[in-house]
């Protein structure tokens, strides 16, 4: 058995972040080519790379672990080969990491640009300057014949005059006074938002019908013609004329931007980097700059970008695979997971598939992968985790994997890294109080899901139903929801702790639920196998099995919501959930406000339910990174790394190697971690504190012990 052959194709599986050819350098085997071989596209025709490469504003949507590094990689790799376009990488995170040390422009009068517009015209320079640095290290790795060096160094020459006149461009910005114009453009709008009326009609709960007409403050508007006067008076006609003729002095066509870790921004960041990077340049520079912007489904901000001229590829299973035909998307997924450690496994090691897995432990080969993909759910990154895990008990002992192998790595994810996200969350210092009540509702939401499932796998033994009938036990992995709850759920999705399966007809409507497309959702693997839900369906019935009217929780959403969480204005009035879509639509205003008074009084939403921290955490003051990174370190010394450095805990949280280094420096000197370098010259390695590992252990915040209490008031 080819032991280190497995090895690397765990770790290529798992790699985290920026993917470069580096990270495929092993002995014997040449980064840059294994870079190519290894890329395994979801679509046949490599149609997901050829859609990225095409010369237009592209966002690239798929949750943690999909690949979008990996394929940003291949697109650059592809981009590098043909030399018709440049390419570049800009870390959207980077950015705002440099901005917060950069000073370079508050000595500007503050008369004459406000906080915001500094810190625009702040953003901006840095990411012209991340993305400068990025062209210069493209250019420096083409190859070229001698004459082309000669050439490639009056590029070089010519490239670095440009980009001082960029930095230039920022320097004159700071002395031209522009208030007059700057506030003559404000007044405009000012005037003009004052005139403009919108209307309002809504029935609520109450029966009060509502037809407002009231000033309605546009302050979006206000914020893009903001921008746009700002970017005005940066000269960008010029900016973009130096950005131009780097491409002209290169002989390309263009310049592909790949925008990465852009949702790992917070939501006011996402915001303000979409305002003041992604929509300008799309607007004036579309012509010859292509953005390729890599994002979470559920943080990602449009902007006013136009719908029709930019595109969406969306990765993940549910929707590249066809969300209409379940069988359809399972056949297509599970191909998808052989091709890829089929590939891996070519490249990497002398064995074959066969030689690591027990063929005795599985009904056919179909089963294997199946269970693979319902483990990991074609996500890369989770198939390597999962794969690791059956390497460090099995593999690396010169053992087969058999099914149980698979079944108990994946229980053991479940346990170890989903199952205590919310204590991690909920027990950090520096927490949000909207986004802690929202995630305790979701706690609340996920463990009401799950005990349904569980009352159902024995309530519904011996009911009356053909697709029932001569079960022990019912397998109720799988439930549908009305789309209206789709958001709702998000977060339990992208936390991997439900999956998307499909839509779906239920065989009948649930009482008062209108809804006939619903979406079928399964629980995590690794939770059912926790959880003791059986998943799946029996094996002798069809896909209608998920039809039975049993399985839409839909009212089992709508009772927690109605329950625990409502709408109320400020004036005290209030408002059941079922009205939150309703009274969104016209601004979140309150109607019977509207209605009653004619006042424009918000209505936000009002939780019912509380958070007790445990009570091992009362004296502790972790913030949320923090708590990660501690977490990672557990981790990685439970997997027996004795030499853990930011480097390897960069790996496994969404965080850079040098913001870590900082951070683990302060919890070394209030005691939780060691840190030292076992020699001159050499990186940190840190190691948790017996204290440490005590409270992470007690809280919750690792490990499967349950210390949540939720008060219902």
């Amino acid at each position: 058995m080819d032991i280190e052959g497995f090895d690397k194709t765990v770790k290529t599986l798992k790699l985290y972040h920026r993917i470069n050819k580096n990270q495929f350098d092993f002995p014997g085997i040449e980064g840059g080519a294994v870079l190519e071989k290894t890329y395994v596209d979801l679509l046949p025709k490599e149609g997901v790379l050829s859609k990225l490469l095409y010369p237009n504003t592209t966002f690239l949507i798929g949750k943690r672990g999909t690949g979008k590094s990996t394929i940003i990689a291949r697109a650059q790799q592809k981009i590098r080969a043909d030399k018709e376009y440049l390419s570049v990488y800009v870390n959207a995170k980077t950015v705002y990491e440099m901005d917060r040390n950069n000073s370079s422009v508050e000595d500007i009068n503050k008369n004459i640009l406000s906080n915001a517009e500094i810190k625009q015209l702040r953003i901006l320079q840095m990411f012209l300057s991340e993305l400068l640095k990025s062209l210069k290290q493209e250019l420096n790795e083409e190859k070229t014949t001698l004459f082309g060096k000669f050439k490639s160094k009056k590029r070089e020459f010519e490239i670095e005059q440009i980009s001082k006149r960029i930095d230039k461009l920022f320097e004159e910005r700071a002395s031209l006074n522009i208030t007059r114009q700057f506030e003559q453009k404000i007044n405009e709008k000012t005037v003009d938002t004052k005139e403009r009326k919108s209307g309002v009609k809504a029935t609520v709960a109450s029966g009060v019908d509502v037809n407002y007409q009231g000033n309605h403050n546009v302050s979006d508007s206000l914020g893009m013609e903001t921008n746009e006067v700002f970017l005005k008076y940066l000269d960008t006609n010029t900016l973009i004329k130096e950005l131009n003729l780097i491409v002209d002095r290169c002989g390309r066509k263009g310049i592909f931007v790949f925008i990465d870790d852009y949702s790992e921004l917070d939501s006011m960041e996402r915001k303000l980097f979409t305002q003041y990077i992604i929509e300008p340049f799309y607007h004036i520079a579309k012509e010859f700059m292509h953005l390729k912007v890599a994002a979470y489904p559920d943080k990602l901000e449009y902007g006013n970008l136009e719908a029709s001229k930019y595109d969406d590829i969306n990765i993940d299973a549910y929707e590249i695979y066809g969300k209409k035909n379940i069988s359809e998307l399972e056949t297509k997924a599970i191909n998808y997971t052989k091709r890829l450690i089929e590939n891996r496994l070519t490249i990497f090691s002398a064995d074959k598939v066969w030689d690591y897995f027990d063929l005795n432990s599985f009904k056919n080969e179909n089963e294997l992968y199946k269970i693979l993909f319902y483990c990991s759910m074609c996500v890369p990154r989770d198939l390597g985790v999962l794969l690791s895990n059956c390497y460090l008990s099995n593999i690396i002992h010169d053992k087969k994997i058999t099914r149980t192998t698979i079944l108990d790595a994946a229980d053991r994810i479940f346990s170890e890294n989903i199952e205590p996200f919310y204590v991690k969350k909920l027990s950090s210092d520096d927490l949000d109080s909207i986004v802690k009540k929202e995630l305790i509702v979701q706690q609340a939401l996920i463990g009401t899901l799950i005990k349904h499932a569980q009352k159902n796998k024995k309530e519904l033994v011996g009911r009356e139903n053909s697709y029932f009938v001569g079960l022990d036990e019912i397998p109720t992995s799988h439930f549908r929801v009305n789309k209206e709850y789709e958001g709702t759920l998000q977060s339990l999705e992208f936390n991997n702790y439900i999956h998307k399966m499909g839509e779906i007809v239920g065989k009948g409507n649930a009482s008062n639920l209108t809804s006939e497309s619903e979406i079928l959702y399964a629980f995590n693997y690794g939770l059912c196998r926790d959880k003791k839900i059986i998943y799946g369906k029996p094996n002798n019935k069809d896909n209608k099995y998920f039809q039975q009217r049993v399985f839409n929780y839909s009212i089992v959403i709508r009772e927690l919501l109605n329950k625990n969480k409502n709408l109320t204005c400020t004036k005290g009035h209030t408002f059941s959930m079922d009205y939150y879509e309703q009274i969104k639509s016209f601004g979140m205003f309150c109607p019977t406000c509207l209605s009653e008074k004619q006042e424009t009084n918000v209505c936000s939403e009002n939780y019912s339910l509380d958070f007790e921290l445990p009570e091992i955490l009362n004296d502790i003051k972790w913030t949320n990174v923090e708590i990660d990174i501690l977490s990672a370190i557990y981790s990685l010394k439970n997997d027996g790394d004795k030499k853990i450095t930011a480097n390897k805990i960069e790996g496994i949280i969404d965080i850079s190697a040098i913001s870590i280094g900082l951070r683990c420096k302060k919890l070394a000197e209030d005691g939780f971690i060691s840190r030292g370098k076992k020699q001159a010259g050499g990186v940190y390695e840190y190691k948790l504190c017996d204290t440490s590992i005590e409270i992470l252990e007690q809280s919750g915040i690792v490990g499967k012990v349950d210390n949540i209490v939720l008060k219902i008031s």
